[in-house]
């Protein structure tokens, strides 16, 4: 049986590839201006404001290796780690944008993590790496590891997470006791 609907994929496989996607499907004002006035070439610092998650993991993936490396060790990670995480939180976010449920949910990709004893901190979180609470984890040491936002915000959001049997904290892939002193998740 088949439903009359028909799904394609566009393959993109070189950066140009991607920015010519992007710029087709775009109908930012911005992206309208600059083909105006200055033709269809886009600086990377235009382009770059279409790049949505996906598109960025994409372009790291693209990246020579060692434009990978210079970005990975910026994050304390290797860039087959790095890589890693980008997808598996690129399908974290693409679950939030698509509400989906974060809770009791096993993540199809298992990040790549640091060899034990590179960073301290991230060796002392229990957790399983595929449910919610590990992704949370990647999230909160990339913030703090770049300085990018305020890193005591996502452990009071996940301190806000009700106490009650029927929906226990485990269920996201913490333990009980995750709010034990850690310099991570303090």
């Amino acid at each position: 049986m088949t439903t009359g609907f028909q799904v394609t994929t566009p393959t993109v496989t070189t950066p140009r590839g991607l920015f010519s996607t992007l710029l087709g499907q775009s109908r930012e004002d911005f992206v309208e201006h600059h083909r105006q006035k200055y033709g269809s070439q886009l600086p990377v610092w235009v382009a770059t404001e279409l790049l949505d998650w996906g598109s960025l993991t994409y372009l790291y993936k693209f990246a020579p290796r060692d434009v990978q490396d210079v970005v990975a060790d910026a994050c304390g990670l290797r860039a087959p780690q790095l890589a890693s995480w980008l997808k598996s939180l690129n399908l974290v976010r693409n679950t939030c944008a698509h509400h989906g449920r974060l809770f009791n949910r096993v993540h199809t990709i298992k990040p790549k993590l640091p060899k034990a004893g590179r960073h301290p901190d991230f060796d002392a979180v229990r957790t399983d790496w595929t449910r919610t609470f590990g992704q949370l984890t990647l999230v909160q040491f990339l913030s703090g590891r770049l300085g990018t936002g305020q890193t005591t915000l996502l452990p009071a959001v996940v301190r806000t997470f009700p106490q009650v049997r029927i929906v226990p904290i485990t269920h996201l892939g913490a333990t009980e006791d995750w709010q034990v002193p850690n310099t991570l998740w303090a």
